[in-house]
C-alpha cells in the first residue's frame, strides 16, 4: 500500500506541474493564446490589437480603391442634408454611357458598407513570413493582390490595406495592413471574407442613381391626359377601340 500511495502522489504532482506550465504559456501575460498558423507558411506573431483599423467610419474623408480592372477614387463633400455625407467620384472621370454628364455621385450604400467593414472589422490571426519570400506572397495571393485600399482620414493620417486570396474554406482573406509587400518585416493578417464583395463591386454599383424627372406632356402638366372627352367618345390620342 505504501508503494501505491507514493505512485499516486507522484502522479498528482506531475499533473499539477503540467497544469501550471499550460496556464503560464496560454493565459499568463506575454503568453500565446493563438493556434499555430494552419498553412505552415509563417510563424504566428506576437499578439496585437484585434481591430483592423483604429478609426471610425465617419473619420474617412477620401479613399482610392485599386483593382486590376479599375481605379476608383471617392471623396467626401459637404453634405446638403445634415448628418448625411455626400460622396463624389473623382476617378474615373469617364463614366458609363448610361450616366448623364456630370453625374459623379457615389452610392451611399456601397461606401457605407465598405467603410463599416474597415472600421469594425477584426483581425482573426497574424503572422510573419518565413522562407522564400516571393513564394510565400504568391501562396497568399499577395504577389498580385485582388485589391488595394488607400484611405485618408480627417486628421490627415492615412491607412492602407492590400487584399490577397481567400483561405482554403473561404471564410477569410489574407491581407497586409499599413505596409507594402516589399517591406522586410511584412506581417500577414487574416480578415473578414465580406471585404471581397465590398471591393469587387462593378463600377455601376458605386454610382448613385438619380431620380428620373416626371414626364412632361404638351400642356405642361405631369398628369396623363384623360382618355375620355365630354361627348363620351374616345379621344383621338387613345388609339383604336375594339
Amino acid at each position: 500500500m505504501k508503494i501505491q500511495r507514493t505512485n499516486v502522489i507522484l502522479v498528482l504532482v506531475a499533473l499539477g506541474l503540467a497544469g501550471g506550465i499550460y496556464w503560464q504559456q496560454r493565459w499568463a501575460p506575454g503568453g500565446s493564446d493563438r493556434a499555430p498558423n494552419p498553412t505552415g507558411a509563417g510563424t504566428t506573431a506576437a499578439k496585437g490589437p484585434k481591430t483592423l483599423f483604429p478609426f471610425q467610419e465617419q473619420d474617412v474623408v477620401r479613399f482610392t480603391l485599386r483593382r486590376p480592372d479599375l481605379t476608383l477614387t471617392l471623396e467626401k463633400q459637404p453634405s446638403s442634408s445634415p448628418g448625411e455625407p455626400d460622396w463624389r467620384i473623382l476617378a474615373p472621370t469617364q463614366l458609363p454611357a448610361n450616366e448623364p454628364p456630370g453625374s459623379n455621385g457615389a452610392s451611399d450604400g456601397a461606401v457605407a458598407y465598405l467603410l463599416s467593414l474597415l472600421a469594425t472589422g477584426e483581425v482573426s490571426d497574424r503572422f510573419a513570413l518565413e522562407g522564400d519570400r516571393e513564394a510565400r506572397l504568391a501562396e497568399f495571393g499577395l504577389d498580385r493582390p485582388m485589391a488595394q485600399l488607400d484611405l485618408t482620414l480627417a486628421d490627415g493620417s492615412s491607412h492602407k490595406l492590400i487584399l490577397g486570396a481567400a483561405n482554403f474554406d473561404r471564410t477569410s482573406l489574407y491581407a497586409i495592413r499599413d505596409g507594402e509587400t516589399r517591406d522586410p518585416a511584412v506581417e500577414i493578417v487574416v480578415v473578414d471574407i465580406d471585404l471581397e464583395p465590398a471591393v469587387q463591386r462593378p463600377l455601376a454599383e458605386w454610382l448613385a442613381r438619380a431620380e428620373l424627372p416626371e414626364p412632361q406632356f404638351p400642356d405642361g402638366s405631369s398628369d396623363r391626359p384623360s382618355t375620355e372627352n365630354n361627348g363620351g367618345t374616345p379621344s383621338a390620342t387613345t388609339g383604336p377601340q375594339w
